[in-house]
């Protein structure tokens, strides 16, 4: 599957985004896989392999560098897709800066509140694999003071999870606790 927006840069070795099975081909698309998925990109989406992208396929050379000395200097890693809207011009001002206060919306949650909203997110797009993974990640610390309410709400989604990868005695035993 891919998005096909209204630039077409010529790319000969398109982006692959394996959370979303896209292959991306243009700045436009990257810019929309940036503004409408938030939760998948705000953790470790700018990498080595997207700025080669950015660099050698986009020809945007100049805002590779940028992200490479932002990667290389530890700073806020949303600084990095908040430079990737501003400089493809996809985005208004207006639409960016809403982005931002989503973005920081989102930072601002408890970690696993955070992990958890992500794990629903990677549900709703059926990544299940990726889902169960974060649901038992966050379960195995599950002593560090999250409530029964919260708890219980793991539990159930990641039988849901397990459900829908047909693995029924795990959801089972996932909905029991």
């Amino acid at each position: 599957m891919s998005l096909l927006l209204c630039r077409q840069e010529a790319v000969s070795r398109p982006y692959y985004v394996e959370a979303l099975d896209v292959h991306l081909y243009s700045s436009q698309e990257l810019c929309y896989v940036i503004y409408h998925h938030p939760l998948l990109v705000m953790e470790d989406f700018v990498d080595e392999r997207l700025i080669a992208f950015i660099r050698d396929e986009l020809n945007m050379s100049f805002l590779a560098g940028k992200l490479e000395k932002w990667k290389a200097s530890g700073e806020n890693p949303d600084e990095m897709l908040f430079a990737i809207l501003s400089e493809c011009f996809y985005y208004s001002p207006a639409e960016i800066s809403r982005y931002r206060q989503q973005v920081a919306a989102l930072r601002k949650k408890a970690p696993a509140e955070f992990e958890k909203e992500r794990a629903d997110y990677l549900f709703s797009i059926r990544q299940y694999g990726k889902a169960v993974q974060i649901y038992e990640r966050l379960l195995d610390g599950a002593a560090g003071g999250m409530d029964r309410e919260f708890t219980g709400k793991l539990w159930n989604n990641l039988g849901a999870a397990y459900a829908r990868l047909f693995q029924t005695a795990r959801a089972f035993s996932a909905y029991e606790k």
